[in-house]
């Protein structure tokens, strides 16, 4: 099987993002909303609140009590994906903490189970988790706003959300194509971030930063890296 390991931005720098999208989200949701704008930024803040909580919940109960970063950076903002077809018009608190909490857990469910199912099955790599975290919670929040819309509102919204998936599906599939068939890469290349950027590995970033010479050479490990570099 291919191999899904990319190297990324140290963890402390991912969890800023993720604390920075959860506290702003409301304000994405709200701003356009008009009079309704608190209640938009109050539904979303439940929602994410929702997704939050069931995200510790399974991703701990799954790991056995160790909660797995990729679930927490990602899943934990699901309910401000689904809250954003209907922030303006849930009237409930609890609405909204429900529509959150199982956008929450079906995106832990994806990484969890879905993202290796299509990867092996289908040969489909979600390579950042968009599907888990966008896709699906993001179709959970179009199917809710058929519940909170007036009922002359319903028909538009479920137009809107079919014409939505045929335009993601399909520009998804074009893509794929004129990729596949137009920059083709093999399969050992697809991992490995030399292939598309020219600041090379991180072994080799270290040794352009740290020239090594004969006077002061001294091993540099971090995680599974172990590079010879030069003190400056």
């Amino acid at each position: 099987m291919m191999s899904t390991g990319f190297c990324g931005h140290p963890l402390t720098c991912k969890m800023i993002g993720t604390l920075v999208l959860w506290i702003n989200w409301p304000a994405f949701n709200g701003i356009l909303t008009g009079p309704r704008q608190e209640t938009s930024i109050t539904n979303t803040v439940l929602s994410l609140t929702g997704s939050a909580v069931i995200t510790f919940l399974l991703s701990g109960g799954i790991n056995k009590g160790r909660y797995n970063m990729v679930h927490i950076q990602n899943a934990t903002l699901a309910g401000g994906v689904a809250m954003g077809a209907s922030c303006n018009l849930v009237e409930h608190p609890v609405h909204a903490l429900l529509v959150g909490t199982f956008a929450g857990a079906v995106s832990v469910w994806g990484y969890v189970f879905l993202s290796d199912f299509l990867l092996r099955n289908l040969q489909l790599h979600d390579t950042c988790g968009i599907h888990n975290l966008h896709g699906m919670p993001g179709i959970i929040g179009a199917l809710a706003s058929l519940i909170f819309l007036p009922s002359e509102m319903v028909g538009p919204q479920a137009a809107t959300l079919a014409i939505t998936i045929v335009i993601a599906v399909g520009g998804g599939l074009i893509t794929g194509v004129l990729l596949l068939y137009c920059a083709p890469l093999p399969t050992q290349g697809h991992m490995k971030d030399q292939v598309f950027w020219m600041d090379g590995t991180y072994q080799e970033q270290l040794v352009k930063l740290y020239p090594p010479s004969e006077e002061s050479q001294f091993a540099v490990t971090r995680g599974s890296f172990k590079t010879k570099a030069v003190l400056s």
